[in-house]
């Protein structure tokens, strides 16, 4: 007995010093001690003294560019004149960049590089915006598509997601050019305008625009991450958080049927029974919680700027992986990013209160972790469910050619962090926000970026937009604005991270 309890005690003492050990040894990923750069824009500059990027902003929120799944889309002349805007407001860009328009109005700027040994890297961004529920018109401080620059905001839908990001894009580029700037590397810009809808005919086009030509980048950033502010439980910092992997998609169509007849004489079970059961299953059946390689990169990096007893905690996953998955499934945002999740979004049956239903349909959306694939989960819903009369049909978007809401497409695989981008993104992000933490993390939702995946091609997902638990809300919601403060802030880095850029390639 003696024996056993000396052993449990060596034990007990080994965990404790190894626990101790990885502790110490859990340092800080952040970059420290940036220098500025020679050519950090002025906060005193014109755009911002006179509130032009602003109203470059606003101007371009005006144009009802709304996503939609038909050929032609009665927003057509919307998206002709946004597309006609930027050739008016930012004519050096037009005039030193090559243009191509794809699809039906997407756009590629390509910006030549002078070293032709860089492989190009990719800036994303989308000219489309979701639809204003009319509903909700009256709940609007400003009218959704006015662009009204009030309060120190711009309102207006797209302001967020992501109109923001192309007019930031184009200031920058008009700024480096009248500084008389030229990239190393040959810089892509592309404008996808129909990414709400899935991105077939803008940015998959774009993609194999880009093959055909040989130029497939080396390296791409789209929207994403931002920048949480008292979102992330733990950390009181700012934390810009660079999507290095995002959740696959996949909608399943379920259908049981029966013969119907009169309600008053009902069989042991409806259609309405039949499937409901198996959806009851389902939802008592939940997928495993999983710390994929993301997630475990985003508490490297966090985990060493918290206090000695989280920091002991993301020191040491190997013993307290379990304590953190039951800590992060408490809340559905960050149950999110550990687990391939299931809703149950729509439901349709019956015809009349008194007349039996002859089927009963619901569809049910996913979103994979890396790492799980599709036709394993579609065979474990139907292990799960175990029941011959419910169908399972996977969503008629898995064809590429559809141009509906975003195709079913297995999770995205892991950029690297030890990348130069990398480094110059978290570069930038402390130089303009030096206050900030940089972690890399798991995009649960769905990008243009995804068609341009390539074994070659790192794949980074940030806007340095500054949200708050509320300002989440706004995406897609009511009220969508940007201070004025965070809009230059936005142009600022674009400047900045193409100036890095070189400065990388030299």
């Amino acid at each position: 007995m003696r024996k056993f309890f000396l052993a449990g005690l060596l034990i007990i003492v080994a965990v404790f010093f190894l626990v101790i050990v990885n502790t110490l040894l859990f340092t800080s990923k952040q970059i420290s001690n940036v220098s500025p750069t020679p050519l950090t824009p002025d906060p005193t500059n014109s755009l911002e003294k006179n509130n032009i990027a602003s109203q470059l902003l606003g101007g371009a929120i005006k144009f009802k560019t709304i996503s939609s799944n038909n050929t032609q889309s009665e927003f057509e002349s919307e998206f002709l004149a946004f597309n006609r805007y930027l050739t008016e407001k930012f004519p050096k860009s037009h005039h030193i960049m090559t243009k191509e328009r794809v699809g039906r109005h997407s756009l590629l700027y390509i910006w030549k590089g002078s070293q032709s040994q860089h492989k190009p890297a990719l800036f994303l961004s989308h000219s489309d915006v979701v639809p204003v529920d009319s509903t909700t018109n009256d709940n609007w401080l400003y009218p959704p598509f006015s662009g009204e620059l009030a309060d120190g905001y711009i309102w207006g839908r797209g302001s967020m997601d992501n109109k923001l990001n192309i007019i930031a894009q184009f200031i920058a580029i008009e700024r480096l050019i009248n500084s008389g700037f030229q990239p190393n590397q040959t810089l892509l810009f592309a404008i996808g305008a129909d990414e709400e809808t899935g991105g077939n005919n803008g940015a998959r086009k774009i993609a194999e625009y880009l093959k055909k030509h040989n130029l497939m980048p080396a390296t791409t950033l789209d929207e994403g991450g931002v920048i949480s502010k008292n979102i992330i439980p733990a950390v009181s910092q700012p934390v810009a958080l660079i999507g290095i992997a995002e959740k696959g998609y996949l909608t399943l169509h379920l259908m049981a049927t029966q013969p119907g007849g009169h309600a008053s004489m009902p069989p042991r079970q409806t259609a309405i029974g039949l499937l409901t059961t198996a959806l009851k299953k389902l939802e008592a059946n939940s997928f495993p919680r999983k710390m994929t390689p993301p997630i475990r990169q985003m508490f490297n990096f966090l985990g060493p700027e918290m206090g000695t007893i989280n920091k002991s905690i993301f020191a040491n996953l190997w013993l307290t992986e379990n304590l953190v998955k039951q800590k992060l499934a408490q809340s559905a945002s960050t149950n999110a990013s550990i687990q391939t999740t299931m809703a149950i979004t729509q439901f349709n049956s019956g015809v009349a209160e008194n007349v039996l239903p002859t089927s009963a349909s619901a569809t049910i959306n996913i979103r994979l972790l890396p790492g799980d694939r599709i036709d394993s989960i579609r065979d474990k819903i139907a292990t799960v469910i175990d029941d011959p009369r419910i169908k399972i049909n996977t969503s008629s978007t898995d064809n590429v050619s559809s141009n509906k809401v975003s195709s079913n497409h297995e999770a995205s695989s892991v950029s690297k962090i030890d990348t130069p981008f990398f480094r110059t993104l978290h570069k930038t992000i402390k130089q303009l926000f030096p206050d900030t933490l940089v972690a890399p993390y798991l995009t649960i939702t769905s990008t243009d970026s995804r068609h341009f995946s390539a074994p070659e091609n790192n794949i980074y997902r940030f806007s340095p937009l500054p949200v708050t638990k509320s300002d989440l809300k706004r995406i897609h919601g009511i009220n969508e604005r940007i201070s004025t403060a965070d809009f230059n802030k936005v142009v600022n880095f674009y400047q900045l991270l193409i100036v890095n850029m070189n400065l990388t390639h030299q």
